[in-house]
């Protein structure tokens, strides 16, 4: 059981399956010359692919951090450059923001401070309380750029980035990409809030596609179907909570999915400068 199939499942369990059946039956011309569809097709390709897939990466996805060494830079100006990103490296998602750029990886030592820190491993190494001396002199001297959050999407898994300080080629990217493409990047333990929210965007469907055709009783051969138009009628604010659900219950999900983000999340309640 993936997230996809134990969603569609769901909705079995929550529509009628005679409604379901007047909703996503092929009507269109030339059906006949098609190889039939099951019901579970006709959801995942015109609902869930289309729409709810392209909105969960838009309102959540997965945080990256992209090494961008080695990669051939374009320059604009002295001070902003242009990287295309291979598709490896982004996991072959597709980038959908960019939050940061920093100019050293592990960033946690003043430069002097991080020089010596290599150096207390070798014969000739400083001692504790030279090094303690040297940080003392380190907080005195100007703190360097070793990030910008000037930088934005130009194309597919394209980054301009603005005002690079040009420290070092050991720039790291933190990014969103979007999910994997059958969401299986999604914990188990979400599957439900996801399900709830393909349920909203079905009835959502079903009530666009039905409500004007059961009001012109253009179902049954003429006859309006009583039970089938209540049932439809009631999912008239469908559309509005899938709006509500996606941005109040799945970008949270989506964020505790993460643990990068999330544990980040954490860290910048606690202590912002973490």
């Amino acid at each position: 059981m993936n997230i996809i199939t134990k969603a569609i499942d769901n909705i079995k369990f929550n529509i009628p399956m005679e409604l379901l059946k007047i909703a996503f039956r092929d009507d269109t011309q030339n059906a006949w010359r098609r190889a039939p569809l099951s019901i579970d097709d006709i959801i995942l390709n015109e609902i869930i692919r289309p729409r709810i897939i392209i909105d969960t990466n838009l309102i959540g996805g997965e945080m990256l951090m992209v090494p961008l060494d080695g990669l051939p830079g374009r320059s604009i100006d002295q001070f902003s450059m242009i990287y295309e990103i291979p598709p490896e490296r982004l996991n072959y998602r597709t980038l959908m923001s960019v939050m940061s750029v920093g100019y050293l990886r592990g960033i946690g030592f003043g430069f002097q401070g991080y020089s010596n820190a290599n150096q207390s491993g070798c014969s000739g190494g400083m001692s504790d309380l030279s090094m303690a001396s040297r940080r003392v002199g380190d907080s005195m001297s100007s703190i360097p750029n070793v990030s910008t959050a000037k930088c934005d999407i130009v194309g597919h898994n394209t980054v301009l980035i603005y005002e690079q300080a040009g420290i070092t080629g050991l720039y790291e990217l933190r990014c969103l990409v979007a999910n994997e493409e059958n969401m299986n990047n999604i914990s188990p333990r979400s599957y439900l809030p996801f399900a709830e929210l393909v349920l909203y965007g079905v009835k959502s469907y079903i009530y666009n596609k039905l409500i004007v055709k059961i009001g012109s009783s253009y179902l049954s051969g003429g006859q309006e179907l009583g039970a089938i138009k209540d049932l439809v009628d009631s999912y008239s604010d469908s559309e509005e909570n899938y709006n509500t659900y996606l941005k109040e219950v799945w970008a949270k999900v989506s964020i505790m999915n993460d643990t990068p983000m999330h544990d980040r999340l954490i860290k910048s309640q606690i202590n912002p400068a973490l």
